[in-house]
Order: structure tokens, then C-alpha cells, then sequence
């Protein structure tokens, strides 16, 4: 068993992730982007089997990836972690720092209800400790007219993901392109610090609503 010292989010955007839509104005950026994370895991399989945790908080804890949060670190084996699962609220909350002329207002919060029961997934795989559970998700988005109703769920990433479906699911396999990418895996050997990174630099645009549209992830 080693000891990770830490888990560091970063942010700066780049390929659909959260997308709702196609954009109809420019990209822009966001002054910041809070999201309440409630657990942090990993997996040595790209089917998201046999989770090890890394981090958890009952009550999740709110955090703006603009400011490098730590996520926090504990013990686990050495290995090559090809999947990460991260426990999560399914809202975004995102402020443009210039205006678009459309739905996004500079200054202005807006909540980004990530997984809806409108938007062709209206489940997630909710991971808590290492126990999967299916649980439903509400809120809807018609036109500029956003519902959003805040449920707890899992987003899965893999390292042969590429967004084909629902990453709010388990992969039903390790060659499943359903997870979102996930572009480095996380390497443990020794004792060592882990950095995930989350792109998301001019990454929100008008898609029916205000929205975060595109992230890349990895760790280094």
C-alpha cells in the first residue's frame, strides 16, 4: 500500500463532455466553476470494477476548480488506474466573465443540471463507498428555460472512453466507449502525489442555455 499525497483539480476546456447541444455564439470563459464532490475513486479496469477510494465526504464539499482544490489523499495499492468515478452533484455552477449576446451574461451565476430526465440519460450509476446503486435523475431544459432539480451521481471516465453514451453509467465493459475520456491514467508507484486535470479554459457557450460544453480530463 502506498500513501497518495494528494489529488489536485486544475481547469482550462476542450471536447464535449457536459453538452447539451450545439453552441450558437462564441466560446467564452467563466469566472468560476463550483462543483459539490462527494467521493473520489479509482479502478485498475476500464469496466470501473473493484473500486478503491481515494477520497470521500458524507456531506460532499464544494469546490471551485478555478482555485486548485486538494481533494485530500489516503492508501492505495500500487497499479496502472484506468478508470476514475467521481461522485458528484449533477449541478455546475458557472459565471461568464464577458457577455455573448445571447443566453450567457457576464457576471451572472447560472446552474448547469448536467444529467436530466429530458436529456436521454435520466439515470446515473451512483457509486457510494464501493456499492453501485441506480438511481434516477430529474430537472429538465426546454429552450432557454432551464428546471434544475440537484441529484447525487457518478460521472465515469476510462482511458478507452470517448462519450458514446451515458457517463453518468458503469461501463458494461472494458471495451465500452460509453465513459467519458479519460486521457492519462493514474500511475501509482511508491509514494507518490497525483494531479487530475480538468481543461476547461473558454469552454461556455449558449446552448439553448448558458452551459459548460466541453472538458477534457487526465492526471500527470
Amino acid at each position: 500500500m502506498k500513501y497518495l499525497l494528494s489529488v489536485i483539480l486544475f481547469l482550462s476546456l476542450s471536447s464535449s463532455v457536459f453538452a447539451s447541444g450545439s453552441c450558437t455564439g462564441p466560446w467564452i470563459d467563466t469566472a468560476f466553476m463550483k462543483v459539490k464532490v462527494y467521493q473520489f475513486a479509482v479502478s485498475t479496469s476500464t469496466a470501473c470494477t473493484n473500486p478503491v477510494v481515494i477520497f470521500s465526504s458524507a456531506g460532499g464539499r464544494e469546490m471551485d476548480l478555478l482555485k486548485n482544490p486538494t481533494l485530500g489523499g489516503g492508501n492505495i495499492p500500487d497499479g496502472v488506474y484506468t478508470c476514475l468515478m467521481i461522485t458528484m452533484s449533477d449541478q455546475i455552477k458557472i459565471s461568464p466573465t464577458t457577455s455573448d449576446g445571447l443566453q450567457c451574461v457576464a457576471g451572472t451565476q447560472y446552474i448547469k443540471d448536467t444529467c436530466r430526465a429530458d436529456d436521454g440519460t435520466a439515470n446515473s450509476d451512483l457509486l457510494i463507498g464501493t456499492t453501485f446503486n441506480n438511481v434516477a435523475c430529474h430537472g429538465t431544459i426546454v429552450g432557454a428555460v432551464s428546471t434544475p432539480v440537484e441529484d447525487m451521481v457518478t460521472l465515469y471516465l476510462t482511458t478507452v472512453g470517448g462519450g458514446a453514451g451515458s457517463a453518468w453509467n458503469k461501463p458494461t465493459s472494458t471495451t465500452s466507449t460509453n465513459p467519458v475520456l479519460l486521457n492519462a491514467p493514474f500511475v501509482v508507484s511508491g509514494s507518490s502525489v497525483g494531479t487530475f486535470v480538468v481543461n476547461a479554459r473558454n469552454g461556455l457557450c449558449t446552448s439553448g442555455v448558458c452551459s459548460p460544453e466541453a472538458m477534457t480530463f487526465g492526471f500527470r
